[in-house]
């Protein structure tokens, strides 16, 4: 499964809003794999099109560390 990476919960709430109001559906959870640089940090687990939901978070202007997963 894809996910997002986001420095905070709060972010990652935010994205995680948007993402249900154009019917994607996500988890957030920790990082199951942190960066030593990025700290302790959060993903949203994005079932379907992540490079769609990349689009929208970062058009919405929700600070994003990054993307991981399968596909990426």
């Amino acid at each position: 499964m894809n996910y997002m990476k986001f420095s905070t919960a709060t972010t990652g709430a935010a994205a995680q809003q948007l993402l249900r109001s154009n019917g994607i559906v996500s988890a957030l959870k920790r990082n199951p794999k942190p960066d030593h640089r990025e700290g302790c940090t959060f993903a949203l687990y994005v079932r379907g099109d992540i490079r769609s939901a990349e689009r929208l978070v970062r058009r919405a202007g929700i600070p994003l560390l990054g993307v991981d997963g399968d596909d990426t």
